[in-house]
């Protein structure tokens, strides 16, 4: 998460053992500022790299009793 504003100080986590179905039209990105001059809105789009996101589907595999298969990721 971006260190701005109410996420400085605080850690972020996955909670990847509870699997919800979400429109994209129901999440909002995280406004980072504003650009300086045209007042154009700054999104923070920074991803997790691909070692994050490997633990991320090994946890939810295990999560949903597929244990056997985050060997094949």
């Amino acid at each position: 998460m971006p260190q701005i504003q109410r996420f400085q100080a605080k850690d972020s986590w996955v909670k990847d053992d509870m699997i919800y179905r979400v429109g994209f039209d129901r999440l909002n990105l995280i406004e980072i500022g504003k650009e300086p001059g045209t007042g154009k809105r700054l999104y923070f789009r920074q991803g997790l790299g691909r070692e994050q996101m490997k633990s991320i589907y090994s946890c939810v595999l295990h999560a949903l009793n597929l244990g056997h298969l985050p060997q094949h990721l």
